[in-house]
């Protein structure tokens, strides 16, 4: 029963991304957020989602946090602002971070969730 308390804590901790101010968003709240690389404090991504109470929602997706031309849809496969958390997104390959402008996806509007028997 203790190894479970442990393990269930940990990853728990391991999904929780400490932000300004002592908010925590959870990375599996938004779209291939496991491969987001900047965090904490200092990214732009992190604090625009703690703003948004820790949700993926219309308007998160739609803005570009990082200034560099692409939406936090387009870097993070969500093209269409469709994905609800559980979801497969439309995109899991070229994701490329929205808390970082020089990290940008090649191909921002492609959706493969076809492929993925996600549609």
């Amino acid at each position: 029963m203790y190894t479970k308390q442990v393990l269930t804590m940990a990853a728990a901790a391991v999904a929780s991304v400490q932000v300004a101010a002592g908010a925590k968003v959870d990375r599996n709240a938004v779209p291939n957020g496991y491969y987001i690389q900047e965090t904490g404090e200092n990214s732009p991504f992190w604090k625009d989602l703690a703003y948004f109470g820790g949700i993926w929602d219309f308007d998160l997706c739609e803005m570009d946090s990082d200034g560099d031309g692409q939406s936090n849809a387009q870097e993070l496969g969500d093209p269409d602002c469709l994905w609800f958390v559980g979801d497969i997104p439309a995109r899991e390959s070229d994701i490329s971070d929205p808390g970082n402008p020089a990290s940008m996806a090649q191909n921002p509007d492609a959706d493969y969730s076809e492929q993925n028997g996600a549609a």
